[in-house]
């Protein structure tokens, strides 16, 4: 893999010259070389030497590699390495040869990490924030695992609390509604029809189980949702299991071994701005009742019990101030608080002909994430929903995603891939022996945009690598983008299938290439690679 070859040498240089260790992002050139680095911008002033002077005595240390045609300083201090042709064409058939594992790592070094995602409240339908969550979790641990990690996911089922309550008066209001009485509907209750929905079922079968019967059906229709999704969990854990334990005597009690407890005014407090948090926080209230914090530390103790390592945690926005909470109550605990990490993905408007579409859950205005998968397919909004760094609020244009054309991006991705399928259809009834493409002369590749291609092809490894090291799924959309722009520019400039039978075998090995790292890539995020559109 010629990226990684680069990316070695010039570590190892910068090693050798000047004893220190540097990170070397390898970018594509299309005016100077092959690819280039800026290495040299982060040792110059370390070194007190110009950019331009460290980069020449990098240079010439490298420059006799028989791999590079040549190495050139430029006059800002980047590195430009013009790469032997032949041995980027070569490229082709290393990809070819891996296959589905083309793009695979092993920076992970099997390192145990838990993300739990979604975790909404069993008190309604998934709705189009969950969704956004939903496909940033699931993407992750593909990417994760792709990349040499033991990623694990989880849902927390939140069936305790002040929420659940609301949920069980809610359904029993209705109930008595529908059963002829008159009610007042309790304030800041639920509305959506889905309540009534479960109180006729209730009322049907002739059973009162406001509390139990609503949050089983409703994790019950939100797993099924999901798994349309494709999104699976490794595993479900419950609120009131973890309540319910031995695990909430454990924090209490080592949280006072190691003082950091008190009481005051009859409750419970945690010595939580002692680690950075701005003020200490009442775990149990003076009426003996927990706060959320108490259960959530419990359930965090509890993940690392069972060996992960890093736990990551994807919120909704509304969860800003729960971060040095947690973190804090966990370094009260004796665990590091790196190894807790906490994405907010931010909120998601939905705009529909233009305008945004007002949503409310409680209120009952909202759009479920199933009707959202009706309207738009799963992938779609899977692609969509990445197209944003998880910080970044994010516009869900819906009559986008519905397109079929160029300007859809997961269309334009899919079609390169599906375009591909059919010129391998194609040379088949042409008479052309697609089987042997292992054994193409890849010495014709000579042009270009063949070699742009390759280049692109070639920085999928890369790609993945930074997204799992960085936890930012959006980089593979991105990157799928732009292959295939790439492929579509090179489609458009040469025949594929001619009457030079080596030069066609050799173009459909570099086809298929790119059909290899595209459909890696899809899977990478829960897209699908169709064969025809």
């Amino acid at each position: 893999m010629i990226k990684k070859y680069i990316k070695d040498r010039v570590k190892e240089t910068v090693k050798q010259l000047y004893r220190i260790e540097r990170e070397v992002d390898l970018t594509i050139n299309e005016k100077f070389g092959d690819f280039s680095t800026n290495v040299a911008f982060s040792i110059a002033k370390e070194m007190k030497k110009s950019p331009q002077e460290v980069a020449q005595e990098i240079a010439s240390k490298i420059e006799k590699d028989k791999k590079f045609a040549k190495i050139e300083v430029g006059g800002n201090g980047f590195l430009n390495f013009f790469v032997d042709r032949r041995l980027l064409a070569l490229e082709v058939e290393e990809i070819l040869k891996m296959g589905d594992a083309y793009g695979k790592s092993d920076v992970g070094e099997k390192e145990r990490v838990l993300i739990e995602y979604v975790s909404a409240n069993p008190t309604g339908p998934l709705v189009v924030v969950n969704a956004r969550a939903a496909a940033i979790g699931d993407s992750l641990i593909r990417i994760l695992n792709f990349a040499g990690f033991e990623a694990v996911s989880e849902f927390y089922v939140n069936d305790s609390g002040h929420q659940i309550d609301l949920l069980e008066q809610s359904v029993r209001t209705r109930y008595r509604e529908l059963s002829g009485e008159r009610v007042q509907f309790p304030q800041n209750g639920y509305h959506g029809n889905y309540i009534k929905a479960i109180a006729k079922e209730l009322l049907d079968k002739k059973i009162e189980e406001f509390r139990t019967y609503p949050v089983k059906k409703i994790v019950r229709e939100q797993r099924t949702t999901l798994e349309r999704f494709n999104v699976r969990f490794d595993s479900w854990v419950y609120e009131s299991k973890i309540r319910d334990s031995t695990l909430i005597n454990e924090v209490k009690t080592k949280l006072k071994s190691r003082d950091m407890i008190y009481e005051k005014d009859g409750a419970v407090w945690i010595r939580s701005s002692k680690f950075g948090d701005e003020k200490d926080r009442v775990l149990v209230k003076s009426n003996g009742e927990f706060t959320y914090i108490l259960p959530d530390l419990a359930y965090h103790l509890n993940k690392f019990s069972r060996g992960f390592e890093r736990l990551i945690n994807i919120l909704g926005p509304e969860h800003h101030g729960y971060i040095g909470r947690m973190k804090a109550g966990l370094e009260a605990l004796g665990y590091p608080p790196e190894n807790l990490v906490i994405l907010i993905a931010q909120q998601v408007n939905l705009i529909k002909e233009g305008k945004k579409i007002f949503m409310s859950k409680r209120e009952g205005e909202f759009i479920p994430m199933d009707e959202l998968l009706d309207e738009v397919g799963t992938d779609a909004t899977r692609f969509l929903f990445l197209l944003r760094k998880i910080s970044s609020h994010l516009d869900f244009d819906i009559d986008l995603a519905k397109k079929t054309a160029e300007e859809n991006p997961v269309y334009y991705v899919q079609y390169a891939h599906a375009r591909i399928c059919s010129i391998v259809v194609f040379a088949k009834k042409m008479g052309v022996a697609v089987e042997q493409i292992g054994s193409a002369e890849m010495s014709l590749l000579n042009e270009e945009k063949e070699y742009g291609l390759i280049k692109q092809l070639v920085t999928f490894p890369d790609i993945v690598e930074g997204a799992a090291s960085n936890l930012e799924p959006h980089r593979v959309p991105f990157y799928l983008i732009d292959l295939a722009t790439t492929f579509h520019n090179f489609y458009q400039r040469y025949r594929v299938v001619q009457d030079d039978q080596n030069l066609t075998l050799t173009r459909l090995a570099l086809v298929e290439a790119t059909r290899t790292v595209l459909k890696n890539g899809l899977n990478l995020i829960g897209v699908s690679a169709p064969e025809q559109m």
